[in-house]
């Protein structure tokens, strides 16, 4: 039955079933609810920064000095937060685990380990989840930054001698949540 024919035999119905009353065709219309659900997210706790202060350069050696812990936390999760995950990101020296050297010393970097026991090296890209607390609706991410000298062997083609400066490495860390 087309829409004309249905509105007509509506009149003519209505018009016999309530005589006097005025009589009104209806159409249909289409109500379109459109949303985004997303994982509620946490509070950083901040910008992080780390002064080695002035270290003699042979002080410096091919493992580690001074180790420096920062501990990377995220706090006011919701209660549905169950997990969450830090991408760390930066530019790396070629063939390397060691954060790049912005600043004017050359021949050292900066090297991040989880400090988790294992101290398994955090470079770009890399993802370390952990779940978040409960009772307190926090998580941290304990980071260890240390000052390195690149390429220690003078005969590997890479080699550059370590010079005084300033040092600058620049690490991003992104979170997601689940």
């Amino acid at each position: 039955m087309n829409a004309k024919k249905t509105c007509s035999m509506a009149l003519i119905l209505t018009a016999l079933s309530a005589a006097g009353m005025p009589a009104a065709c209806a159409q249909n219309a289409s109500i379109n609810v459109t949303g985004s659900l997303v994982n509620p997210t946490c509070t950083v706790s901040g910008a992080y920064q780390e002064d080695f202060g002035e270290v003699y350069i042979d002080k410096v050696s091919s493992s580690t000095l001074s180790a420096r812990l920062i501990n990377l936390t995220l706090t006011n999760c919701s209660n549905t937060t169950v997990t969450a995950t830090a991408t760390f990101s930066g530019t790396l020296d070629a063939g390397t685990v060691i954060f790049t050297n912005m600043g004017s010393a050359t021949g050292v970097g900066v090297r991040a380990y989880r400090n988790s026991g294992a101290g398994q090296t955090v470079s770009n890209g890399h993802q370390w989840t952990k779940n978040v607390d409960a009772t307190s609706h926090s998580v941290t991410f304990p980071t260890v930054f240390t000052l390195v000298r690149k390429y220690v062997a003078s005969n590997n083609p890479r080699y550059v001698a370590m010079t005084s400066g300033t040092v600058l490495a620049v690490i991003s860390v992104s979170y997601s949540y689940s």
